[in-house]
This record gives C-alpha cells, structure tokens and sequence, in this order.
C-alpha cells in the first residue's frame, strides 16, 4: 500500500492541452475577426449600392459606350489625318 509507483503521475498528454487549447482558440478567434471584417465590407458595399439612383446601371453602362464611341472617333480621325 505504500507503493509510491502507483501514484498517478500527470502523462504528457494532460499537460498539453492548455497551450493546445489556447493556440486553437487564439486562432479560431482570429478566423473570426477576419470573418466579421468580411461581413462588415459586404454590409457597407451593400449599403453604398442601396443608395444609389435606380438607374445607376444603364446610365453608366450608357456613359462607358459613349466613352468607347467618342475614342473611336477620334481614333479614326487620327488614322484619317494620317493617310492625308
């Protein structure tokens, strides 16, 4: 009954897990952060959108053609002065 072997001795494997545990939570906490940063861009960014005229789509797709058209015109102008 005095045996001193049979005490338990804390194994390797109990003395772990706190620096276990906390690494996993310090990164399960940082994927959160980046998760809720995430979410809160998206919120903004889908804010912005909302708050935009309704026809904020056509009227800049319609810009961006007479931006295109406006270059090519020129472009041919230039091409025309140069064979003169």
């Amino acid at each position: 009954m005095g045996d001193t072997a049979d005490v338990e001795k804390p194994c390797s494997s109990s003395a772990k897990p706190k620096p276990d545990f906390n690494e996993r939570f310090r990164k399960l906490h940082q994927l959160r952060q980046q998760s809720r940063k995430a979410n809160h861009e998206q919120v903004v960014e889908e804010d912005r959108k909302k708050k935009l005229p309704a026809n904020y789509e056509a009227k800049k797709a319609r810009d961006e053609w007479e931006l295109e058209e406006m270059e090519a015109k020129k472009a041919t102008a230039a091409k025309v002065d140069r064979e003169v």
